[in-house]
């Protein structure tokens, strides 16, 4: 279900929606559709367990829960079907030439450019991935022209397979689906893509890799955080950190000097079920900070030190940006400047008897998105 709710936290009229599906990635907003200053909410769904396993859909919501348009993504490359799952996020923006587009790919071989209006291809699409998208591409301005930056698994035999190598795929596609550079990795790119003016110099991609290949065999790119210009794809830098980069990097000015910093957690340590931590990188790759290993929060029960989804940045009153990353069973806010730990909070549902009265058994629930930071509406601060 998909659950839209007030300043307040109460749930908005006409919400939840039941999609029918499993969701696993997180839903967007479009500002253009809604109409008298609300937006509709874009939901991508399907899930390999549970009710209607295997089947996958994109949905338009409007401001009421209304469906405004819904729609499968069939397999035109691979073996994957009418309906194959979504599992990647879907990303919104001016694709070029003022055309807003939703940009998103699937598990299977084929990657769509949608009008939100309606839901409808866009002329060039679908394109041919080389395997399944669990990556939430990037819409960006790169040297005056807007571009889609996308990963992908890629697969170098079997149905669909469009690639020469084994691992993952980073790479460019314009507006009407033709794909510029190309970066290839020895790992899947599970990672979502980044893009910014680093230090001044031109646009610059920044991404992670995920965790599959390394499993069976060593990998180089499974710990690896990748940098390259947008324009041209070529490698800038790469730095090694010792532990699965699955986790999607944040750009953000941790230093006050004008120029955007790299903020990468990882899932793990390298070959483990824990050892997650984070790590800042200036412009050029110099390390800032990091390895940082994040506390236990309070009323957990186990180790916090698993990172699934990104983190987020703002500015909390230092005068620079500061880093707040879910993991484990709770959230912390990080020193932009130092990676000190400021704040270390429980999201109370896994204390025994505490947010869940009557149940003694602690919930033992993961993070595992991206936080989402907001002015409070009291005028607070930020929530």
């Amino acid at each position: 279900a998909s659950y839209r709710f007030t300043d307040t936290g109460a749930t908005t009229p006409g919400w939840p929606v039941c999609t029918g599906l499993g969701i696993h990635a997180s839903p967007a907003v479009d500002p253009g559709a809604g109409g008298a200053g609300r937006d509709d909410v874009v939901v991508a769904a399907g899930s390999v367990s549970g009710r209607n396993a295997g089947s996958g859909r994109i949905e338009q919501l409007g401001p009421a829960g209304n469906v405004v348009w819904s729609r499968s993504l069939p397999d035109a490359f691979g073996s994957y079907g009418q309906a194959p799952i979504l599992s990647a996020s879907p990303a919104i923006g001016d694709t070029g030439a003022g055309q807003r587009r939703i940009v998103i790919g699937t598990v299977g071989n084929s990657a769509y450019s949608l009008d939100p209006a309606t839901g409808a291809t866009s002329p060039g699409w679908p394109i041919q991935t080389a395997d399944s998208t669990f990556s939430t591409a990037a819409i960006a301005n790169i040297d005056g022209s807007q571009a889609i930056i996308a990963g992908s698994d890629s697969y170098s035999t079997g149905p669909g397979s469009s690639d020469t190598w084994t691992g993952g795929s980073t790479r460019l596609v314009t507006a009407n689906g033709t794909v510029g550079w190309t970066d290839p990795s020895n790992e899947v790119v599970t990672s979502s893509p980044a893009v910014g003016n680093l230090d001044g110099s031109g646009p610059v991609a920044v991404y992670g890799h995920g965790r599959y290949w390394s499993d069976y065999q060593p990998v180089s790119d499974a710990d690896g955080l990748t940098a390259v210009d947008a324009a041209t794809g070529k490698v800038l830098w790469e730095r090694h950190l010792g532990g699965y980069s699955e986790p999607s990097p944040a750009l953000a000015d941790l230093t006050g000097n004008g120029q955007l910093d790299v903020v990468e957690p990882t899932l793990t340590t390298l070959g483990q079920r824990t050892g997650a931590v984070v790590y800042a990188f200036g412009p050029t790759g110099n390390t800032l900070w990091g390895p940082v290993t994040l506390p236990e929060p309070p009323g957990s029960t186990g180790n916090p030190n698993v990172i699934t989804g990104g983190v987020a940045t703002a500015d909390f009153g230092s005068g620079s940006q500061d880093v707040v990353v879910a993991s484990g069973l709770g959230f912390d806010i990080l020193d932009g400047r130092s990676g000190a730990v400021l704040a270390t909070e429980g999201v109370g549902l896994n204390d025994a008897g505490g947010s869940w009265a009557g149940d003694p058994h602690p919930a033992n629930l993961a993070m595992s998105n991206t936080p989402l930071i907001v002015p409070d509406p009291s005028g607070a601060g930020l929530d």
